[in-house]
This record gives structure tokens, sequence and C-alpha cells, in this order.
């Protein structure tokens, strides 16, 4: 048995089992440690450093975008503003009430992009000197106006571009007016811009599906139509940040009140205009904006999770693959200790077998010597025929146990000695009708029937023929004797050529009891046998085996409970070289 380090024996099976159990528990344990969480982590810190560079990077191109939009705004107002200004500066007043020469005007201000509306000029009391338009505005009045009092009363502005508001033409819009004078009197050349026109300039930005640009005065008044929600010149929900030059960055939910419904999350960049004084709004729903970046995170995380899964998965696999092979090496060694403790069994019998055959052998010598005499006095001797029959069957007896004796001890003999092997050619066939005498009176009494099939023309071995004769001997023995417990069958012994493994095939098959699949492994151990005490000895097949693999081949069984069980016995053509140059020699 396989002993622990400390030399005491191995524990029991079930602690074994036990012990198997714990390094199986840990080797994964610390598989998962050293491997799966250390894997896990990196991921984890891999993906929230890239999520939080991502954020910056979309932040970034919210700032880059709203600078190069707000840019794009501004330069078409302000070129627009240009138009006017430059058309109020080459002109006088007196050349623009000619209604003919504003149209002119008109005409050059509006080539390009046809920003403009309409085009009028106004007197000092809110007046039009002259219209240019699709509206009929020539009779009204704007001194009342916020705009025309903005830029009449109000601080010197020379060029004065108004919020969005209805006015006489009640739909939204807004204008631009230029200042300009006549002696001590000033005049306004106001004109309107085209608002949806003006609405593709704001809205020239592509955010994606939830995004949206917009506009706001300083009151949160939409100065644009969000795409969002919301209409030109409603009050926005979306705060109104402080003035700032530069493009700023939030990210919040905005426009939270207590009757709405929570909004999501939104990220937004804004920037304020100077002329006018409007906040230029982009915004768009965070998580779409980080759509890409979350999708590449759940993907990865679901590569992550399914690799330290595998990983998982593979550990347990290995480590049943490796506490199997534990559990079979211990197997191997504990088998080994046996075999050792057997070889050393073996080993004492080899040395007192010797001695014990001779003096088993003196005394069988005189019992048989003095039952010699009592048969020569019995053919001299006077005595009653009922006598003279029981001292016969006596005698017979006697002389029976003797020879049983005699080969118990020549078998204890044989496996004691290692002899060296005669070698020659051998023919099989010839040497198994030879061999069949002796026995078949034996199988006749038992009710059995010997049947040889052999093979014409088969080729000889190379081997001993003393030797293989006693294996022929003991398996035909041995299958005569397997069906004690029916009193009748058949042993079939065929030979045949074997030239793919270039031996010959010696089969014995049997009609018996079979033998049981639990000790079918243990039948070629010396000393194991099931037969009755005193019927057998247990180191026949072993002796076989013995023989047969010194020779070169081998010995193997197959057999069925309740059938009957079949013996092979392979001889090559020719033994080992080590033992065929030892035959030679002799």
């Amino acid at each position: 048995m396989a002993r622990a380090k400390n030399g005491t024996l191995a524990p029991a099976i079930h602690e074994r089992e036990a012990y198997y159990k714990r390094q199986f528990r840990k080797f994964v344990f610390l598989t998962t440690v050293s491997s799966i969480i250390p894997l896990l982590i990196l991921g984890w810190i891999f993906n929230y450093y890239y999520t939080e560079f991502v954020k910056a990077r979309t932040k970034a191109s919210f700032v880059t975008q709203l600078e190069q939009h707000c840019k794009l705004v501004d330069l078409f107002l302000q070129e627009q503003a240009a138009k006017l200004e430059l058309a109020a500066r080459t002109h006088t007043r007196d050349f623009l009430a000619d209604k003919a020469n504003l149209s002119s005007v008109f005409v050059n201000i509006n080539e390009k992009k046809g920003a403009f509306t309409d085009l009028g000029l106004i007197d000092s009391g809110g007046r039009h000197l002259a219209y240019v338009g699709p509206y009929d505005l020539m009779d009204k009045n704007y001194s009342d106006s916020f705009w025309f009092q903005e830029i009449m009363t109000g601080p010197t502005k020379h060029v004065y571009i108004s919020d969005m508001f209805f006015g006489f033409r009640e739909v939204p819009h807004f204008i631009i007016a230029v200042l300009g004078t006549h002696g001590s009197e000033r005049w306004i050349l106001r004109a309107t811009i085209e608002t949806e026109i003006f609405r593709r300039v704001v809205e020239d930005v592509q955010i994606g599906s939830t995004g949206e640009v917009f506009l706001l005065n300083t009151q949160g008044v939409y100065q644009s139509n969000p795409s969002q929600g919301g209409k030109m010149l409603e009050k926005s929900v979306f705060p109104v940040m402080p003035i700032t030059e530069k493009v700023k960055v939030e990210v919040g939910r905005f426009g939270i009140t207590g009757n709405e419904k929570r909004p999501p999350r939104q990220i937004a960049s804004y920037v304020w205009l100077n002329n006018p004084r409007w906040m230029l709004v982009m915004r768009q729903d965070y998580a779409k904006a980080l759509y890409d970046v979350n999708h590449v995170n759940y993907v990865m995380l679901i590569i992550l999770h399914a690799s330290a899964f595998v990983i998982l998965i593979v550990t347990v696999l290995i480590t049943r693959y490796m506490i199997q092979v534990m559990r079979k090496r211990d197997m191997e060694v504990d088998q080994a200790n046996e075999c050792f403790i057997q070889a050393s069994k073996l080993a004492s019998v080899g040395e007192l077998s010797a001695g014990v055959a001779h003096e088993i052998n003196n005394p069988l010598a005189i019992i048989n010597f003095e039952n010699q005499i009592l048969a020569d006095m019995e053919k001299t001797a006077e005595m009653a025929p009922d006598f003279r029959e029981q001292l016969l069957s006596s005698m017979k007896r006697v002389s029976n146990q003797v020879k049983r004796c005699k080969r118990l001890t020549h078998n204890l003999l044989k496996f004691s000695r290692q002899t060296e092997s005669v070698m020659s050619d051998v023919d099989l066939n010839a040497l198994i009708e030879e061999v069949v005498p002796l026995v078949e009176r034996e199988a006749a009494t038992s009710g059995i029937r010997l049947i040889v099939e052999p093979e014409p023309n088969l080729p000889t071995v190379l081997a001993d023929s003393s030797q293989i004769q006693q294996v022929l001997l003991n398996l035909i023995t041995n299958a005569i004797d397997a069906h004690s417990d029916t009193g009748y069958g058949s042993v079939r012994i065929v030979t045949r050529k074997n030239m793919k493994d270039k031996g010959v095939d010696i089969v014995f098959s049997d009609t018996g009891s079979g033998i049981p699949p639990a000790i079918i492994d243990k039948i070629f151990d010396p000393f194991f046998t099931t037969k009755p005490v005193g019927k057998g000895t247990g180191l026949g097949l072993s002796i076989c085996y013995g023989i047969v693999s010194k020779l070169g081949g081998h010995l193997s069984v197959q057999s069925k409970v309740g059938e009957g069980s079949v013996f092979t016995v392979f001889m090559p053509f020719e033994p080992p070289g080590g033992l065929r140059k030892s035959g030679e020699t002799r």
C-alpha cells in the first residue's frame, strides 16, 4: 500500500477522496485568484479609462463642433449686417427714398443667398419713406416698436440686430437695422431676414438622431425652432447659462420641474453671440452621444466575462483531469507496492519451496516403496476375497495421493527454479497430439469431449517443447475442471497462423461455468484459485503465464459466466533475441 510522507499508511479510501476534493478546490481557487480575478480587474480598469477617454473626446468634439457652428452663424449675421450697412453708407436717404432705387439695392444685397425678405427706409418718426417686399407696410408706424426705440433713443448703435418678434406681419421674424443721418435728421435702413434660410443656417450641423441646435435670447426665449420639442418665441426649459465668450460643455438633466417627467441626461455645449446677444446651444441625449462607446464596452465586457468563464471551465476540466491522473498514479503506486510485497512473498516461497519439496518427496518415496511391498505381498499371501478387494482399493488410493503430492512438489520446484530454456523447433500440432491422450481418459470420465482442430501445414516455432507441453497440459486440465458443476461439455483446441503478429495462436475454448468479471484480473496471480481446498494450488495458470511470457508470447482470456471461457496462447515464430541466443549456445 502507498505510504504518506511521515511513513504511516495512506489514508483510507474516503479520506483519500476527501484529499482529492480539497486539492481540486484549492487548485481551482488558486487559478481563479491568480488568473481570472486579475483579468477581470484589468478589464474593468481598461473599461473605466477607455470610457473616461471617450467621454473627454465627446466633450471636446462638442466644443469643436459648436465653435465652428458659432462662427458659421455669426458670419451669416455679420455678412447680412455688412451688406445692409454698405448700402446705407454708399447711398443717401433721398436716393433710397426712391422705390426704384431701393428695389435695385434690394436686388443687389439679396443676389447670392436671398437672405432678406424685404427692405424699407424709415424716417425718424417711424414712417416708411420707401418699402420693397411682399407685405403692405407703407402705412405702418414703427415709432413704438422696441427695435426702433432701441436704435433711435438707446446707446449709439449704427447696426442693430433684433430678437425674434411677431410685428405687424404677425409671423416670427427678426430685423437688421442700420442707422443713417441726413443733416441733423436720423433715418433707418431696415431689412427682415428670411426665417427659413436662417433656420437652415442654425440647424446645419449633424449631431445624431436625438441632437438639436437652437438659439435662446437673454430671457430664455427660443429664437429658432428646436427639433426635439418647443417652438420659436416660446419660453425654453433649458436654463440660461452665464454669458461667456468661450464654448462650455455641461452634462446633466436640463429643464427639471416639479410637474414634468424626469428628462434623460444630456450633454450640452453653449456659447454666446456678441450681436445679437443670443445663446447658441447644441445638445444631445448623453446615452446616444456615447452609444458607440457603450456598445463597445458592452461587447468588451461580454468577451471579458466569457473569457473568464472559459478559463474557469478549462481550469475545472484540467484540474479534474489532474486529479484523475493523481488518483491513477496513486492506484499504480498501491499496485506496485502490492506487487512488491507479493514478489517478496514469492521470493520467500522460492527459497523455501525446494527444501519443502525435498522434505515431502522423501516420505513420499518411503510411502510409495511400502505400498509396493504391500502390492507384492498381496500377490502371494492368502486372504479373504473381501479383504483383498478392500486392500487393493486402499493401495490404489494411496498411490493416487502419492502421485498428487509429487505433482504438487514438482510444480513448486518448477515455480521456484529459474532454469534456462532449451530452444528447438516445435511442431505445436504434434505436441498437442502427444498431450491430449494424457488427459483424454480424465475428460471422458468427467463427460467432457475433447475436440482438436489443427491447422494444416502449421509453421514451427522456436521454443522449449517441455515448457510448452506443461502449458498445454495445464490449460486443458483447467478447461476440463471448468465443467465440474455441469458434468458434461466440450473443450475445443484450435491452432492457426497469425501472420500479422508473426506467430501461432493456440485457442482453448470450453463450455464451462465461466469466470466472474470480479476475479478475471486475478486468475494469473500465484496461489489464486477458485477450486475447493485440496483440489487446486493456484500455481497452474501463473506458471503458464510466466512460461509463455518468458518465451516471447502472451496469454489472454475472455470469459462469460454461464457460457464458458476462451484462453488464447500466442507463440512467436522466434523468441526474443536474448533467449534465442541463449538457446543456440546450449
